[in-house]
């Protein structure tokens, strides 16, 4: 019943026409049991509308707009509904006056892709659906008059002409959509209709069905000229294969690149390697140092007081230029010259001259979690723990620097400067920098308080 009554009779002419439209336009969207159920549906008071069924279903299946369920069933909803019959007595006026003169949808391509996007524009406006790059029409009567115009027949409705915005692209409006088929039913543009449709003169595709690869070299008014890439020959294929997504584009893998001489890339060339090896002997160096400062006696002579206050201390009577502090660190880090220091940083004078980078010792040192004589946890270096002091005479380290016995850098260490008694801070000198800060305004004098006499009454 469904099929005689909505789908032009026993041979179903509008099947057929909403089935050549959409393998036309290349879309297969699936739409859904819950869509078909809508699409079918029979509001009471006999209303068929089959000419705007199909209009739904052909903005449905192209691909124009996402039309869902909800939609349609909203199309026979009182005022919609009013609007539906409008357009499918306008898409039945349509095809009256084709036919008085002459005219057959079915017998031409052209014509049954203006009457297609004919009612796809009417059923979009229906349900208030906007096109993308369309021309918005603000009446049934003005897409029908642009129809007729397209399809050369008398138009009854002139008095709703409406003019194209102006600036918009020649193709981008749904009658300038109609425009793209000649009479013949060849493409006007092929193209410009190929490149939307995602297929590039010079591009690559394949063949869905046997998946044979081929590249895009020309394309005509019917037929694409291609080149087959395993034997070079030339070939061509209908247009129509291409708009019925019988093809699919791809992207050809990227040539490998290969390089023949490694020796370039080698490590005794690359200076990152070799900035990296710079650094091992610059551990080194320092271990030395630190082995030949007597580090086991040195470190047994001071205590760190943590809090309240962090201060590191002497715990026995020190004679002068007895103490040495090593800066030991698993820490020696790189910085390019533009690159800002690291914060707290000492900047080493070292022999390397590759580019412009520069090193720095960084304390790595790591504050114990518990205090455990028998397991003792952390990491600590009296060099990065003695505290600065802007008070030149009350310092009692003065920084001197070693060379390494490798000659890679200049290492600075500290020492006591004078005798130090135990239990004394060790302290360095440094310069503090301070910051203007702006002066505070003066108080207000307090108000002097009122002086209160006793009189003698007589």
């Amino acid at each position: 019943m469904v099929l005689l009554r909505y789908c032009g009779g026993k041979d179903g002419h509008l099947l057929l026409q909403t089935e050549r439209y959409v393998r036309a336009r290349g879309q297969s969207a699936a739409l859904g049991a819950s869509f078909w159920e809508q699409i079918s549906y029979e509001p009471r008071g006999a209303v068929a509308i089959p000419f705007f069924r199909h209009a739904v279903l052909k903005l449905a299946m192209s691909g124009g707009h996402t039309v869902y369920a909800t939609d349609v069933k909203r199309m026979f909803s009182k005022e919609t509904l009013e609007q539906a019959k409008t357009a499918d007595k306008l898409l039945a006026d349509l095809r009256e006056a084709m036919t008085a003169a002459g005219i057959h949808e079915s017998s031409a391509a052209n014509m049954m892709q203006v009457m297609g996007v004919t009612e796809v524009a009417m059923a979009a406006k229906v349900l208030q659906m906007q096109l993308k790059g369309e021309k918005k029409y603000s009446s049934l009567q003005a897409i029908a008059h642009d129809a007729a115009l397209l399809l050369g027949i008398p138009s009854a409705w002139s008095a709703h002409a409406e003019e194209t915005a102006s600036g918009a692209a020649a193709s981008s409006s749904a009658m300038d959509t109609m425009r793209e088929l000649l009479p013949d039913g060849s493409v006007q543009e092929p193209t410009q209709i190929l490149h939307e449709a995602g297929y590039l003169v010079g591009g690559l595709v394949r063949r869905k069905a046997d998946r044979t690869e081929f590249k895009v070299l020309a394309v005509k008014k019917k037929e694409v000229r291609l080149q087959q890439l395993d034997t070079q020959q030339v070939v061509k294929a209908p247009i129509q294969s291409f708009l019925d997504k019988e093809w699919t584009s791809f992207t050809a893998r990227p040539e490998p690149t290969v390089y023949q001489d490694l020796m370039p890339f080698s490590a005794q060339w690359n200076l990152d390697w070799q900035a990296h090896v710079f650094i091992a002997k610059l551990v080194a160096e320092l271990e030395s140092l630190w082995y030949s400062y007597d580090y086991e006696n040195m470190q047994s002579k001071m205590q760190l007081d943590f809090k309240p206050t962090k201060a590191l201390r002497a715990k026995e009577n020190l004679a002068k230029k007895k103490l040495y502090l090593v800066p030991l660190t698993s820490k020696i880090i790189m910085k390019l010259d533009e690159a800002p220091p690291p914060a707290n940083g000492f900047l080493l004078d070292t022999t390397w001259k590759h580019d412009d980078r520069a090193f720095y010792l960084v304390s790595s040192n790591v504050m114990p979690r518990q205090i455990d004589e028998n397991e003792p946890t952390g990491f600590l270096c009296p060099f990065f723990l003695a505290q600065p002091t802007e008070d030149e005479g009350a310092a009692n380290l003065e920084m001197i620097i070693v060379k390494g016995m490798n000659g890679c850098g200049q290492w600075p260490l500290m020492r006591n400067s004078r005798a130090v008694k135990a239990g004394d801070a060790l302290l360095f000198y440094k310069e503090i920098e301070k910051k203007n800060a702006e002066p505070l305004e003066a108080a207000s004098p307090p108000s002097a308080k009122r002086l209160r006499t006793k009189t003698t009454l007589s």
